[in-house]
């Protein structure tokens, strides 16, 4: 149950309202209200992005608040954070057992987590608003390993 509980909350790991109203500077009416509804359209997509962005802010501060935790044995999750438009970064350290098994299974990696994404129930809601993932591994002494990005393109 632990384990099931650890796996979720990897996978759980592991936009903007930017639009205003556009000023209708045509000299026909259907014009300036053609303009008009399309400014609306895109004011109402940047509300669904404030909303989905606020989701995922929340999800991320529930889910630190759980951090650090253990993901087997010298695997530690450290902190999950929102980076840029529609990113989730999350941060593991290893210890130098798991860093040594870590580099040795580096091949299809990025295929293997690009497959849990796909599958996984819990981030459904992620895959709908087009989330970027980013797993970034560091050492006992937070040095970069290696950083793997899975982008909507890679899981759809």
């Amino acid at each position: 149950m632990n384990k099931d509980r650890t796996t979720l909350t990897v996978l759980i790991i592991t936009a903007f309202l930017l639009g205003t109203l556009t000023q209708c500077t045509t000299n026909s009416k259907k014009d300036k209200e053609e303009t008009l509804k399309e400014a609306i359209a895109a004011n109402t997509s940047n509300l669904e992005d404030d909303a989905v962005t606020k989701q995922i802010k929340a999800d991320i501060e529930e889910l630190n608040a759980e951090l650090p935790q253990s993901a087997g044995e010298g695997i530690t999750i450290k902190k999950v954070e929102i980076e840029g438009d529609r990113t989730i970064k999350m941060t593991t350290s290893l210890n130098n057992k798991a860093e040594k098994a870590f580099r040795q299974t580096a091949k299809g990696r990025k295929e293997e987590i690009t497959r849990q994404i796909k599958r996984a129930p819990s981030l459904r809601q992620f895959r709908k608003n087009k989330v970027t993932f980013i797993y970034s591994y560091v050492d006992s002494n937070d040095e970069l390993i290696e950083s793997v990005r899975v982008t909507p393109k890679d899981y759809e």
